[in-house]
This record gives C-alpha cells, sequence and structure tokens, in this order.
C-alpha cells in the first residue's frame, strides 16, 4: 500500500535492506527511513530486530547480522565485534555482499558446533585460558548474581503461588458452620477440584473459627470460591462424555477445554435471532493443543476480568491461555510445548498476510496456500513470513516467520502472531490442522478479522484497505495477562477533581478498598480496570499501548479520546450485548452516577401533607393484611424472605402514618407489625424455621439447609444460585426493623452482617488475596457486564445468566439500606459507599440491557445494545439474559406482561426510580394495556401503571384484594406506594371508602 488511512502509515513499498519481523501499523505518520525510532514501529518478535527507522550504518548491519544468528534459534553471548571469530567474520562478509540474504538460508551454512565454537571465540582469548584476575571477578559477579536472586525469590509476594493460606482464614459468621456433605452435596460433585493448581486449593493450616481452630472442615480453595465468576463452567461438570466442558465467555470469545485442548470461538457470528430470542452459538472455530500429549491442566489464577488457565506436557512442557474481557486477540504462551491449531472444518487457506508491497490477500488471487499454489504466487516480505523449502511433500506447506493469514471454510479469517519465529506446517490434503514443525517457547496471538462496512463484490473482507487490521497488528505486541478492578468516590464533577481521584485510584496497586475523598457525601463512583501486560518483545516500545473493546454501556462514559471510531478502526466486534468499541490503553476509568435514594424520602413530606382519609384508608388495609399473615416457619428461603419483606413494608407503612398522623390505632399496629417482624427476623436467624441458614465452609457462603439437601430446592440457593435475589429481601426488612427498634443493630447486626457480606462483600478481589472475612468479592456482580449474574455452580450452557433485573437491584439495595443503619456515618463510609455503588450500576445495567426502548431517540449505548434490532426491542423487556443468549421470556411463562412484572418486583421506593416515566410510557402502552394481568401479578401491575398515572392507578388499587395478590405484595403497599406517586401525599378522596369507627389522628378517648 502506498497510502496511510485515518493516520496509519503504510508499509514502505522498497528498502534497501529487508525487515526482519516487522510488524507493520502505526498510529501516526511518520517520513520512512527516519533514524530515529518512533512509535510507530512495532517490533514483535526479537529484541534487537532493526526497524524501519534505522539508517544502514556498519554497526546497524554487524547488530542484523548478530540478529539473524539469535532469531535463528541459536545463542550468541554478546561480546567485543572484534573477538567473535574468523569463522563468524566470513560468514558477516558474505551476509554484506549477497545484500542481507535471507535469514533462513544463512542459518543454514552454521552447523550448531560452529555456533558453539564461534560462542567460544567471543568469550575467550586466542591462548583460550582466561587470567586469574578475570576468574576472580567472574566468581565474585556470579556469586553476586546468586545472592540477589535469593533475595528477590524471597522478597517477591506469592499470593497466586504460595503454599497454603497465610494467615489462615478467618471465619465470622454467626450461622451454623457446616460441611455440605453432611448433606449429601459435596463439593467434589459439584466442582473438580484437581482442575485447579495445587497452590489455589487449601492445603496447609487450620480454619478460623472465631475464637477457635479446626482442621476438620477445610475450604476447596485457599480464597472464598467464587462462584459467581464467568469461569466457573471449567470447573462443573462436563457437558458430555466427551470432557468438554460448558462454554465460558470473556467478550468476544467464547471457550471451552477438555483434557486435550481449548476451544475459542466466535459465537456473534452464528446469531440466530427470532422476534423474542437472539442466541450466539458456540461452534469450536479454533482449537489449541500440542503435538505432545497432555498430562494434567489447570486454572493457574484467577480476578474479577480474567482467568488462566494451562496445559503440561509428556515432554516437561506447558502452555497457558490468558482468557481476558474485551481482549480482541486470543493469546497462547507456549513453553518447550508444539502448537497445533484445528479447524472446525478446514482451513481453506494459510498463507503469509501480505506481499512485499504491503497488499495483504483479498481474496482476487488465485491462490489458496503459499508455496503451493501454481498461479498467482506473490512476492512476499521477508522476514515476516516465506515459504520454508525443503518439505519434501508437494502435498504438505511450511511457512517460516511470526505473522499468518488464516482463513476457514467458514469464510472467517484471522491473524496469527508469533512472538518467535516459527516454522508451521500445513496438510494441504486433510486441511484441518496446523502444527508447528518443533518444539516452540513463546507467545502465539490469534486474532478474527469481522467483516469491514467495505467489502468487495465477491464479498471477500478488503483487508488491504482496513483500518481496523493495522490497529490490530500495531496493538499485538502487547498482550493482558490479568486485570484488576478498583472503585472510588468523589463529591465533586470539576476537571481536577476528575484528574486527582482517577490517578489516586489507577496507583492503588495493594488496597483496593476506597476512601473517602471528601468531608461530604459522595455523589459520583469512580470504577477502573487496570489490565496487566506484558509485551511479545522484551524491547520492544514502551510507549505501545493496550487495545481492548468495551461493551455499550462502557461506551457511555469512558473517555472519548480512549476509544477509537468507526474510521480509526473498520472492523466490528460483536457479542451478545451488541456492537463492542475498541479502547486504546491497559486503563479505563469511568464515572458512576451514585443513586441518591434512601429509605423514603416521600416519607418525609407525609408529616405536613398526608390526608387524614387516605391515612385512614392505608391503614385500614393494613390492619387487615397484618391479620392476612400465615405461619412463615414451612416455607423456603425465598418466599420466607419475600413474605418477611412484605411484612417489614406494613411495618414502615404503619410508622409512616403514625408519625404523620399519631393515634392509639396506629400505634397499636406499628407495635403490632414491629414485633411480627423481629419474631420473623429472629426465627431465621437462630434456626427456628423449616429452611435453616448455615455457612458453607467449603465454598464460603450462606446457604440454606434445603439447597443443600436438594440441588434444585429454594431455587438454586445451595448452589449459590440468586443470592442476591434471596438476601436482598432479608436485608430489607433488617434495615426497616433496625429503623424501628434501636437494639436491632447491636443485638442481631452480626447475623445480617453475613448475609450483606454474602452479596456484597468489597474485597478478597482475586486468588491471591485472602483477608478476615472469609466471603467472595462481591458474589454475583460482572464488573465487565456492568450487572450481576444470579448463575451460582450449576453449569450453564449460555456462560451466566439472569432474569430478574429489579430484584437484583433490591438485593443491593437491600444490602445499601441496612449499611446506613448499620454504619452511623451513613453515606460517607467505606461499606455503604461501596454498595451504593453496586446498586448504581445494577440499576444502570438493568436500563442499558433489559430495558428495551424502540422508539428512543437518545444517541446513547441504546443504539449498539442487541443490534439495534427493532423487532427484538417492541418486547420492551429482557427477561432473562445471558452470556450467549437473550430472551423475552421468563422460565415459567412467555406471557410478555409476566415477562415485565417479573422485572419490576419487589415494589419499593427504588422502583420509580428504576423505570423513568419515558420508559413506561411505551412499554404500557405497546404491552401492559393489552395483557390480561391473571390475579396473583394485579398489584404489580398497578404499580407499573402508577408510574406514568398514579390517578388513575389508585383507582385500579381499590379493586385489589391482598389473599389474591403475590406473596410479596399486599394492597396496602400498592396504595402506599401509588400515593406517594401523587406529589401532594393526598389520593383523591372520592375514591376513598370510609369505613364508620375510629379516626385517625386523634386517640381514642
Amino acid at each position: 500500500m502506498s497510502t496511510a488511512l485515518n493516520g496509519i502509515a503504510s508499509p514502505p513499498q522498497t528498502r534497501s535492506r529487508p525487515q526482519y519481523h516487522y510488524f507493520y501499523g502505526s498510529t501516526d505518520s511518520e517520513t520512512p527511513g527516519s533514524p530515529q525510532m518512533s512509535e510507530n514501529d512495532t517490533l514483535l518478535g526479537e529484541s534487537l530486530v532493526p526497524t524501519d527507522n534505522e539508517e544502514d550504518s556498519t554497526q546497524t548491519r554487524s547488530r542484523d547480522f548478530w540478529q539473524v544468528l539469535v532469531t535463528n534459534g541459536e545463542h550468541i553471548p554478546n561480546g567485543d565485534s572484534n573477538t567473535k571469530g574468523s569463522l563468524l567474520d566470513s560468514y558477516y562478509d558474505s551476509y554484506q555482499q549477497n545484500n542481507y540474504q535471507n535469514e533462513a538460508s544463512l542459518s543454514e551454512k552454521l552447523s550448531e558446533d560452529q555456533i558453539s565454537t564461534s560462542c567460544c571465540r567471543s568469550n575467550w582469548n586466542k591462548s583460550g585460558i582466561r587470567s586469574a584476575s578475570q576468574v576472580t571477578r567472574i566468581v565474585v559477579l556470579l556469586a553476586l548474581m546468586i545472592l540477589m536472586l535469593a533475595l528477590g525469590l524471597l522478597l517477591t509476594p506469592k499470593a497466586n503461588f504460595s503454599n497454603g493460606p497465610t494467615p489462615p482464614p478467618q471465619i465470622h459468621s454467626p450461622y451454623p458452620l457446616v460441611d455440605r456433605a453432611t448433606y449429601n452435596d459435596p463439593a467434589s460433585e459439584i466442582v473438580n477440584t484437581t482442575l485447579f493448581a495445587p497452590a489455589l486449593l487449601f492445603t496447609k493450616g487450620k480454619v478460623g473459627l472465631g475464637s477457635r481452630t479446626s482442621s476438620a472442615i477445610c475450604p476447596v480453595l485457599r480464597v472464598p470460591f467464587p462462584t459467581g465468576a464467568f469461569w466457573t463452567n471449567l470447573v462443573t461438570q462436563p457437558s458430555s462424555q466427551s470432557g468438554l466442558s460448558h462454554p465460558i465467555v470473556a467478550y468476544p470469545y467464547a471457550f471451552k477445554w477438555s483434557d486435550s485442548n481449548l476451544q475459542a470461538s466466535y459465537p456473534a457470528i452464528r446469531r440466530k435471532e427470532k422476534g423474542r430470542s437472539i442466541r450466539d452459538v458456540f461452534q469450536p472455530d479454533v482449537s489449541f493443543g500440542t503435538h505432545e500429549d497432555i498430562t494434567r491442566r489447570h486454572i493457574m489464577r484467577f480476578d474479577a476480568l480474567s482467568v488462566t488457565t494451562r496445559f503440561y506436557t509428556t515432554s516437561q512442557g506447558y502452555w497457558e491461555s490468558y482468557i481476558v474481557h474485551g481482549s480482541p486477540y486470543i493469546t497462547i504462551k507456549y513453553s518447550s510445548a508444539t502448537p497445533v491449531l484445528e479447524a472446525l472444518s478446514t482451513f481453506q487457506r494459510v498463507m503469509c498476510p501480505f506481499d512485499q508491497a504491503g497488499n495483504y490477500y483479498d481474496g482476487n488471487e488465485d491462490l489458496l496456500i503459499d508455496g503451493l499454489s501454481k498461479q498467482g504466487n506473490r512476492r512476499l516480505k521477508w522476514g515476516v513470513c516465506n515459504p520454508s523449502i525443503g518439505s519434501g511433500n508437494e502435498n504438505f506447506a511450511l511457512l517460516r516467520g511470526v505473522q499468518f493469514l488464516l482463513q476457514t471454510q467458514e469464510n472467517m479469517t484471522w491473524i496469527l502472531f508469533s512472538s518467535e519465529l516459527i516454522e508451521l506446517e500445513f496438510d494441504a490434503v486433510k486441511k484441518t490442522k496446523i502444527v508447528a514443525t518443533n518444539s516452540f517457547s513463546g507467545i502465539l496471538r490469534l486474532a478474527l478479522i469481522p467483516p469491514t462496512r467495505d467489502t468487495s463484490k465477491s464479498g471477500q473482507l478488503r483487508l488491504s484497505d482496513s483500518t481496523g487490521l493495522k490497529r490490530l497488528v500495531y496493538h499485538a505486541g502487547v498482550y493482558p495477562i490479568s486485570g484488576t478492578v478498583s472503585w472510588d468516590f468523589k463529591s465533586s464533577t470539576s476537571p481536577a477533581a476528575v484528574l486527582h481521584n482517577a490517578v489516586n485510584m489507577v496507583a492503588k496497586e495493594t488496597s483496593l478498598i476506597s476512601t473517602k475523598t471528601s468531608s461530604g457525601a459522595s455523589n459520583v463512583g469512580i470504577v477502573g480496570f487496570k489490565f496487566e501486560t506484558e509485551f511479545l518483545n522484551q524491547n520492544s516500545n514502551s510507549n505501545l499501548q493496550l487495545l481492548t473493546l468495551a461493551l455499550p454501556h462502557h461506551a457511555d462514559l469512558l473517555q472519548p479520546e480512549t476509544m477509537l471510531t468507526d474510521t480509526d478502526f473498520d472492523l466490528e466486534y460483536n457479542c451478545i450485548k451488541g456492537k463492542m468499541i475498541p479502547v486504546v490503553g491497559s486503563t479505563w476509568t469511568y464515572d458512576e452516577k451514585l443513586v441518591s435514594t434512601m429509605f423514603d424520602p416521600v416519607a418525609t413530606d407525609y408529616n405536613n401533607t398526608l390526608n387524614p382519609n387516605t391515612a385512614r384508608h392505608i391503614l385500614q388495609n393494613v390492619e387487615a393484611d397484618l391479620e392476612l399473615l400465615p405461619p412463615m416457619d414451612s416455607f423456603g428461603i425465598y418466599s420466607y424472605a419475600k413474605r418477611t419483606a412484605r411484612l417489614a413494608q406494613l411495618a414502615h407503612i404503619a410508622k409512616v402514618v403514625n408519625v404523620a398522623l399519631p393515634s392509639e390505632v396506629s400505634q397499636s399496629l406499628l407495635n403490632s407489625a414491629t414485633l411480627k417482624l423481629h419474631d420473623s427476623l429472629l426465627d431465621l436467624f437462630f434456626g427456628n424455621v423449616n429452611d435453616e441458614l448455615v455457612y458453607d465452609i467449603k465454598f464460603g457462603g450462606i446457604v440454606s439447609k434445603n439447597g443443600l439437601r436438594g440441588v434444585n430446592e429454594d431455587y438454586g440457593n445451595g448452589r449459590y444460585d440468586k443470592h442476591h435475589f434471596h438476601y436482598g429481601y432479608i436485608l430489607y426488612a433488617s434495615a426497616v426493623l433496625a429503623q424501628l427498634n434501636a437494639s436491632f443493630v447491636g443485638e442481631y447486626g452480626d447475623w445480617v452482617d453475613s448475609l450483606m457480606y454474602d452479596i456484597g462483600y468489597h474485597s478478597n478481589v482475586d486468588s491471591g488475596n485472602v483477608d478476615a472475612m472469609f466471603f467472595p468479592f462481591s458474589r454475583h456482580v460482572s464488573w465487565y457486564d456492568g450487572h450481576s449474574f444470579a448463575t451460582g455452580l450449576f453449569s450453564d450452557v449460555n456462560g451466566k445468566s439472569q432474569d430478574s433485573s429489579s430484584e437484583a437491584v433490591n438485593g443491593y439495595y437491600g444490602a445499601y439500606l441496612w449499611s446506613l443503619v448499620r454504619e452511623p456515618v451513613g453515606a460517607s463510609s467505606q461499606t455503604t459507599n461501596f454498595l451504593r455503588l453496586l446498586l448504581s450500576m445494577e440499576m444502570r445495567g438493568a436500563e442499558t440491557y433489559w430495558h428495551l426502548s424502540p422508539t428512543s431517540s437518545k444517541e446513547t449505548s441504546s443504539n449498539l445494545v442487541y443490534g439495534n434490532s427493532s423487532v427484538f426491542e417492541s418486547n420492551y423487556m429482557v427477561g432473562k439474559l445471558g452470556m450467549l443468549n437473550v430472551e423475552c421470556s421468563t422460565p415459567v411463562s412467555n406471557e410478555l406482561y409476566l415477562v415485565h412484572l417479573k422485572n419490576l418486583l419487589p415494589v419499593t421506593t427504588i422502583t420509580s426510580e428504576l423505570f423513568s416515566k419515558e420508559y413506561v410510557k411505551g412499554q404500557y402502552e405497546h404491552v401492559m394495556l393489552r395483557a390480561n394481568v391473571s390475579g396473583e401479578w394485579k398489584g404489580y401491575a398497578v404499580c407499573n401503571h402508577a408510574i406514568i398515572d398514579p390517578v388513575k392507578a389508585w383507582k385500579e388499587a381499590q379493586e385489589l384484594v391482598s389473599v389474591e395478590l403475590d406473596e410479596g405484595i399486599s394492597k396496602s403497599q400498592v396504595l402506599y406506594f401509588v400515593n406517594s406517586l401523587l406529589g401532594s401525599g393526598n389520593a383523591p378522596v372520592s375514591n376513598i371508602t370510609l369505613r364508620e369507627g375510629d379516626s385517625i389522628g386523634q386517640s381514642k378517648p
């Protein structure tokens, strides 16, 4: 190519000498031949490779020559160029005379013995004997090096690879501590612990149990098991007899593994879309393995953004993959292993990516495989990729280089990068495998080249003109191996404050627990992702930046200068959530606006505005609803929690009315409701119920006994499904009781804290960190996805998934409310701010990925989600979102109105903030007006309508019968919620049926 696209300089067409392992691509225009090295030069593969900007000086040519020898797999120690030896000098002269001929042919002239001899000559004097002073200096130097190495090993943190937990985990939970095997659901039947590296397993030490210690029951891992992590399918039961796991998803790719290989898929290319569902299908587009047999495989480490897997070979080598969210590359590190790549069906083309003029293969030549085709052979760029000679079989192609282009039968084009010179063999008859000819130690990176917007008439990609491909090549030299999540808070949105907080947050490398950033309450959370990176070449340009991909909800908030435009990057990667946006840089930061809602801001206004007739009407319903409560000890944890939260709302309503218009009646009802709520919570805490809560030492969490006794009992609670749904109700009820009973927090706060930590703990962020509270980091939250997944330790064909976004929101709302009463400093405390951040993230995630708005005119992420499909978005609500599928249905019904109401419950103060009037207006008109809502769901339907028309909803509420409603709602709650949306606190008096008797607002005589 002779032109520069979007500021990316094209490779020069002519050079006076070959460029070894040069990876073309830049982000800035530069005059070819400039003597300065700039960011334009991306060198992948070798540390001393000359760049396109180096002059051809004698010194440079000498360095080029020595590099040729190094790149052919031999080691030549650095020494004085005058003492290299005559043998090498002769080859250097030959190298100059032949204008730097192909390094492959040159290396064949040197045998291993000759190179070894030359190495000796370069380091020993002519007599072959070193002086005593030289020997002494060398011995001292070696001793110092050994001492420094030993000190380095002693001082290096061993967070990820220690032999046991130090200090031992401390389990502080008032719930009974149990071994789940006692209930016939042992951890060994849930996860395969042999798939974890021994350093991750709990193998030594004792578990601290408050003031006691125990070695009888030990956790599975040395850290709390992250049951909601995106990678848990790797260790749960395999999907079939083949031993393949269910898929895990690190957008844009999905992965499975077995005893022998790692399968990678780009599922979005096989998208199946219907009116009520979108599904991305996993197929093993490329499988990675080795020629050597595999002896074992392990998960080596994990964090909130990544997981590292490793396979060990019979040759004492290994290969490991860094599976990191948002990476457009699949990265594999090999150590003394022979790579094998296998296609889903066949590789149709295996070739060098571009010719001597820098033109990529665009499908318009009669070329299948470089080195085999009789027509259309290209003049290739030596040093990047060339056909090797000497296979002896015309059916096999040998390519040698560091960059290759692969095209499969499914018309998927991939580009493969290698950190070291590698020779690949391809069977041009079977076309199924690409195998390295020798053992390899280095990095391979494979990136799909998805379709561009500009295609040729034949439908092939125009690679030569693709700015996205140039970016892929340019950024291939830096790769992520892990990621860190961080957060901070601020009360100012000024540019100076933004910069100050962002710098402070990124600088926090050891402590991820945020501190207060101002004397006032924070109203903005700063979320940060920091990817730990390495270079393919350790001497690469240090300014080379990481390339990753962001999701639609990130695109709204990331700094525009960090994201590439469609012109800068014309390739389009997709995942189930929609179009992904390319981001440059290893650190992301964005502001997350924190919700301001606390308990019940409307209640304060009731002191002056609550109409006595309205108050009396609501209080009469509270009295009736309290009498309707059945005995609760026979319910499972989910039903028990919902009913307890309903009781808490009745108590809260009674308090609000009693404060606004005190009377003996309202006080009596308040006392009765408070006592019932107190007893309900204590029965749960102390196990006086059918479904007792216990602490599972094996995985580190609070589970129900019924959930342990039956896999599918309590909606999977025993295997950590939907804990934020279940415990959110209890946390909300506890927060309400704490406001009614000042002694509750001090007496029973530990029981509630355990539930709060179970779903919203702010530490234990990765496989190398554990602190005194043995709960995993924000159990259900996917920080990259921007919301929670409800799936626990069940194998999920869609990676992870969640149905009720509103129950997830209320889970963190309940935890947030509890933190407000638990910590006197309230909104400025660490725990409160963290939970408030989780709540805010979950709400924005629901608004982005669950609340569909086909008529939205906003230029935001909504235009990127789900391919902006008007047919799908006309459903207005997602029923279930997985990492490979999205559906407008519920597990029990396809009724569209149920999808909406399932994602509205429970009705609390946060409901009216979660659902905007603009959204509900479209949703009500296109869905709810056309629905025939069944009795148990009518209470939620009225509340939904109240968001846009509380007057009409008030009338509808009069027809409700509490006993017919869902267990999580009552007529009293509906009346109170609708009335709170009327603005003045007064419902239309004409719509209230008064009952003769005592009046509200004065005590009985």
